[in-house]
């Protein structure tokens, strides 16, 4: 709003109405709402607000041309939709994919993804326009502008490409980094990778989360010593909790289930009342190797679907590649920092399936920003025919710096904001988000358009070697 001004207030508008929609979709499809499925929320709004960006962006380029209000409105909207369309249907393929080889929690961020992106383009494309031409009508002033009166952006010219082949070994030297500390610091593998057990219990009384938990960490101690995982999070009340522990994951007995609950009631003692158990789900090591196996399978099929449609979208296989490439990188950052941070920062970070959902909101994001400038460099491609492809990769990414900016800022302070004042069951996929935010801004350019460039240079080379 501060932005654009009234243009701005009618995408929040839409904004509103889209998650209002989307929730009564998945409420009408009787989807469960889980932190996986929250984030697909989050990534819906994410791309609502940059269809939102990307149009009028290309309105006021269309202003600046000197059109007149109405038409600039128009021919913005339809300049804007394939990028658009690009960026939504690569993301509900992404969707339909997850949705055919998970389960549970991944697969409800798979619904979410796809119902949200569809109706993204509704809300953000077709009844914002329709917005727009009321207010037209109406005689109510449509402003794309309004703390900066002037585009800020406008007469950028920084060469990217300049720099590719340094931004491609800094990335190269921090990949291998993060690989490296990954194998040797390992992970914090969560309980449905590893198996485990899914309590629900209720208290006379209620007991902070925080006491609970410490509690329960001094309890799950086996006959070496060796220290148990555990999760608390209040269920439905403040004196009904949910607990999931790896202690005696091996073993399904029922005498185990047993010695676990004493453990459980024995920390529920320390805090001064009785606790009475009121289910037990058991996560078998089988099962847990069946989930690693799907999302694997889910995450590489997702990678080659995407090659595959940006391949045949853009007919440049050096984009498809530098995509792919861009979205290893980001995957492997946030593995990394997973790596590095946990049991460092003051929450968990654990390799569940929420940081599933958080890796896959990631990559969703930045294929997303990857398409956009893409797109936005093909077009100058086919448009300018003098124009080399080093011009039209540099004048590209420079035309949607603002949407970049922009989009990644709102995203970020979002994230952030879940990060700080979240709860305890969010904050690894807020801390995943805010990673991947940076990342993947950052490999559109850094990564993506650079490896773009240097194939298309050295094809350039070996066709003119060929010819001589």
């Amino acid at each position: 709003a501060l932005y654009y001004g009234s243009a701005g207030i009618l995408a929040i508008i839409c904004l509103s109405l889209n998650i209002l929609l989307l929730i009564g979709t998945l409420d009408s499809m009787n989807a469960t709402i889980t932190i996986p499925a929250i984030a697909g929320i989050v990534l819906t709004v994410g791309m609502g607000i940059d269809a939102s960006i990307i149009i009028f962006e290309r309105i006021k380029e269309e202003l600046s041309a000197g059109k007149g209000l109405y038409i600039a409105i128009e021919d913005g909207t339809s300049r804007s939709l394939p990028a658009i369309i690009d960026s939504n249907l690569t993301t509900i393929l992404a969707g339909i994919i997850l949705y055919s080889f998970t389960i549970g929690p991944v697969q409800n961020f798979a619904t979410t993804l796809i119902a949200g992106n569809i109706i993204n383009i509704i809300t953000q494309v077709f009844i914002q326009l329709l917005l727009l031409k009321l207010c037209m009508e109406r005689n109510i002033p449509i402003t794309f502008r309004f703390v900066f009166k002037k585009d800020i952006f406008k007469n950028i010219r920084i060469r990217w490409m300049n720099y590719a082949r340094q931004f491609l070994l800094i990335s190269g030297i921090l990949t291998f980094s993060f690989i490296i500390v990954a194998v040797f610091r390992g992970f914090d593998i969560g309980v449905d990778f590893k198996g485990g057990r899914t309590i629900i219990a209720s208290s006379e009384k209620a007991i902070p989360v925080s006491a609970i938990r410490k509690n329960l960490s001094n309890a799950l101690i086996d006959e070496k010593g060796k220290k148990y995982s555990n999760s608390v999070v209040t269920f439905g009340s403040d004196r009904r909790y949910k607990i999931v522990t790896d202690y005696l994951s091996g073993d399904q007995s029922e005498e185990a289930t047993k010695r676990v609950i004493e453990k459980i009631q024995s920390a529920f003692k320390i805090a001064d009342t009785q606790v009475k158990v009121e289910g037990v789900d058991m996560v078998g090591p089988s099962i847990a190797m069946d989930t690693i196996r799907d999302s694997i399978i889910a995450v590489i099929v997702g990678f080659i679907a995407m090659f595959i449609y940006i391949l045949i979208r853009f007919k440049y296989r050096n984009m498809a590649i530098g995509a792919i490439a861009g979205l290893f990188h980001d995957a492997i950052v946030i593995l990394g920092c997973f790596a590095i941070f946990h049991g460092v920062v003051p929450f968990s970070l654990e390799i569940d399936q929420v940081f599933i959902g958080a890796i896959l909101t990631v990559l969703g994001y930045s294929i997303n920003d990857t398409v956009i400038v893409f797109d936005r460099v093909r077009e100058r491609f086919l448009l300018f025919k003098n124009e080399s492809f080093y011009d039209s990769i540099n004048n590209g990414i420079n035309n949607v710096l603002s949407r970049t900016i922009f989009t990644s800022l709102t995203t970020f302070i979002s994230s952030l904001v879940l990060l700080i004042f979240g709860g305890e069951t969010t904050r690894g996929f807020a801390f995943a988000i805010t990673i991947g935010v940076i990342t993947g801004t950052y490999s559109s350019i850094g990564i993506s358009a650079a490896l773009a460039f240097i194939f298309h240079k050295e094809k350039k080379q070996l066709t003119h070697l060929q010819a001589s």
